[in-house]
C-alpha cells in the first residue's frame, strides 16, 4: 500500500484558496466597470454635481441589492460555490488518512455535520454579513458622502475606484478579503475537526506538516523538523513558541493547538495520530 500523503490537507487548502483568489482577482476589473455604469443612474446637476434628491437617497438605500446583483453578473457567487467543494475534499481526505494512519473510522454523518457548520461559517463571511462589512459598507460610505455633500460624479467614480483598489496594494479589496477569509476558514475548519477527532479517539500525537519558506516562523520550523509532537509535550512546546517564536495566538493551549497551530495565518496543518 502506498504511503499516505499526510500533507494533502495543506495542499487542498492551498489549491482551493489560490484558485478562488485567481478567479476573484480576474473579476475585479469587470465589477468596477459595472459599478461605474451603475452610478450613472444617479441624478446629476450641471457641472456633474451629484445632488441630494429623493431618487439619489433611494439609490443609497438600495445600494446593497444593486452591488449584489453586480457581483452575480461577475460570477463571484458561483466562484464561492466552487470553493465550498473543498470542504468535501478535506472531509474525504480526513476520513481516508484516519483510516489508514490511525485505524479509525470517522462516521460519514459526523463529517456531514461538520461540513454544514464550516460552510455556514465561511458563507457568512464571503456572501452574507461579512461581505456587507468588508465590501458593500465602504463603497456605500463613499457614495453617501458624495451625495450628502453635493460632490461631483468624477470624484465619486475616483473614490469608488480607490476604495476597491487601494493605492500600493497588490490585490483589490474584494480579492484581499476573499483570500484571507477563505484561507482562515479552511484552516480553522480543518484544525477544528482534527481537534474533535483527537479528543474523541484519545489520539496522543500530532504530525505537523507543511512546507517551509524564508519567513516561516521559528516555532513552525521547529515543529516541522520534529515531524511528530507528543500531546503530553504540547504545553512545553507552546511555552517555547511564546518565548522564542512570533505570531502565536494569545490563548493557544494544548486543547486548541490543532486549530491555532503556529499562530495567525499559519499555513501549516497539524494532524492527530496515535503514537
Amino acid at each position: 500500500m502506498a504511503k499516505p500523503k499526510v500533507n494533502k490537507g495543506s495542499q487542498i487548502i492551498d489549491s482551493a484558496t489560490e484558485l478562488l483568489n485567481d478567479k476573484v482577482k480576474s473579476l475585479e476589473p469587470k465589477f468596477l466597470n459595472l459599478l461605474l455604469d451603475e452610478i450613472k443612474k444617479l441624478d446629476v446637476r450641471g457641472g456633474g454635481i451629484v445632488s441630494s434628491t429623493k431618487r439619489n437617497k433611494a439609490f443609497i438605500r438600495s445600494f446593497r441589492e444593486r452591488v449584489r446583483k453586480l457581483l452575480t453578473k461577475t460570477k463571484y457567487f458561483d466562484f464561492v460555490d466552487g470553493f465550498l467543494l473543498s470542504y468535501d475534499d478535506l472531509n474525504n481526505f480526513t476520513k481516508d488518512i484516519n483510516k489508514r494512519v490511525n485505524q479509525i473510522t470517522i462516521p460519514t454523518a459526523q463529517l456531514s455535520k461538520w461540513r454544514t457548520w464550516g460552510v455556514d461559517k465561511v458563507s457568512f463571511d464571503l456572501v452574507k454579513q461579512g461581505l456587507d462589512t468588508s465590501l458593500i459598507k465602504p463603497l456605500r460610505n463613499e457614495l453617501t458622502k458624495v451625495v450628502n455633500l453635493g460632490g461631483n460624479m468624477k470624484d465619486l467614480a475616483q473614490s469608488l475606484e480607490n476604495t476597491l483598489q487601494p493605492i500600493g496594494r497588490a490585490g483589490g479589496l474584494l480579492t484581499t478579503n476573499s483570500y484571507q477569509v477563505s484561507r482562515d476558514a479552511l484552516g480553522q475548519y480543518y484544525g477544528s475537526i482534527n481537534q474533535q477527532i483527537a479528543d474523541t479517539f484519545d489520539l496522543d500525537g500530532i504530525r505537523y506538516v507543511g512546507s517551509l519558506i524564508n519567513d516561516s516562523r521559528d516555532q513552525c520550523r521547529r515543529w516541522v523538523d520534529k515531524k511528530v509532537l507528543a500531546v503530553k509535550d504540547l504545553q512545553s512546546e507552546i511555552n517555547w513558541a511564546f518565548a522564542n517564536g512570533t505570531g502565536m495566538i494569545k490563548d493557544t493551549t494544548p486543547s486548541n493547538f490543532l486549530q491555532n497551530r503556529g499562530g495567525y495565518n499559519c499555513r501549516h496543518t497539524a494532524i492527530p495520530v496515535r503514537l
